[in-house]
């Protein structure tokens, strides 16, 4: 379940990366060093997109992960609480061990936090998270692709500045 919220175009990583392309790196080893039967991907901000059904094709997900963009999903914001609901429905019958790889900054704007929680338990499935972003933060583009459009504002006209929400993060990890 990957976060693709407008703060995943924040370039806080070390060499001018953003945080979706560290996301798409890690996805990327993950998915070839993961001895799974089945991968799947759910995009979310304020909603949920399955943007690969599970399937078995390693090199597709590869594929499909490195198709990922902030742009995709025209509902913004972060629902967090929505990305684990789906994730739990996702899963398909079979009896594999189920696994939820979670990969967000933190920032969840939506909650509904403790029933995704509840339906990944009730679907006998681990939850494994990755936070991503630091703590000092950035500034979020308006467009990731044309900075000259500058950064989007807080409620006060403010640029707005995005950090690791390492608290959210460690809440979800207990």
């Amino acid at each position: 379940a990957l976060d693709i919220s407008n703060s995943m175009n924040v370039k806080d990583i070390e060499g001018g990366k953003s945080r979706l392309d560290l996301a798409k790196k890690t996805m990327q080893q993950a998915i070839g060093a993961a001895s799974v039967a089945k991968v799947g991907i759910l995009v979310f901000a304020g909603s949920v997109y399955p943007h690969l059904p599970l399937t078995p094709d390693k090199k597709a997900a590869k594929v499909y992960t490195q198709q990922v963009e902030t742009d995709m999903m025209s509902h913004q914001g972060t629902n967090i609480g929505l990305a684990l609901l789906k994730s739990a429905d996702f899963f398909s019958e079979e009896p594999y061990q189920r696994l939820v790889v979670l990969i967000t900054d933190g920032e969840d704007h939506e909650g509904m936090l403790d029933e995704g929680l509840a339906s990944l338990a009730a679907a006998d499935a681990h939850l494994f998270i990755y936070g991503i972003g630091t703590k000092k933060g950035g500034l979020v583009p308006v467009n990731p692709k044309n900075k000259s459009q500058g950064y989007l504002k807080d409620e006060n006209g403010n640029p707005a500045l995005s950090k690791l929400n390492e608290g959210m993060i460690a809440e979800i990890a207990k």
